[in-house]
């Protein structure tokens, strides 16, 4: 499987509206997405998460009022551009303080390049998804 190379950021395969460029990463595509939570051709494309403040160990308490800016990182609002870019002035503070807040979100911590292609075993990518790992330059 070539699972983590489909879902990474840098390698070209992941386009920046989500899809996947290469024949080679169609079965990756169809079967790995849930193992890539911080890519946008996983499942960080999400329109039902994209807005969803998560509180975690890098969005703690301290970051509460985060919550109150999640339309400038839900993907259906307009602001949160295709590009990972946010358009609206009225979120410029939200953009430089809540991003780790939004790991669904490709305006938030979801665009981290480091992170693209991280292989996350979870809830919905068990065991049985072991040999999605390798194939994180799909996503």
């Amino acid at each position: 499987s070539m699972g983590a190379i489909c879902f990474d950021h840098n390698g070209g395969i992941c386009a920046d509206d989500g899809s996947i460029m290469a024949e080679d990463c169609k079965q990756a595509e169809l079967f790995c997405k849930p193992c890539f939570p911080f890519s946008r051709c996983g499942t960080s494309e999400d329109e039902e998460e994209s807005g969803k403040f998560v509180e975690s160990d890098t969005c703690g308490q301290e970051f509460a009022s985060c919550s109150m800016g999640a339309i400038c990182f839900d993907h259906n609002g307009g602001i949160c551009a295709d590009d990972g870019s946010i358009m609206a002035e009225d979120c410029k503070q939200a953009e430089l303080f809540c991003k780790p807040c939004f790991p669904f979100s490709r305006c938030g911590t979801s665009e981290d390049e480091e992170e693209s292609g991280k292989f996350v075993e979870s809830d919905t990518c068990g065991q049985e998804f072991a040999s999605c790992s390798m194939g994180a330059i799909c996503f």
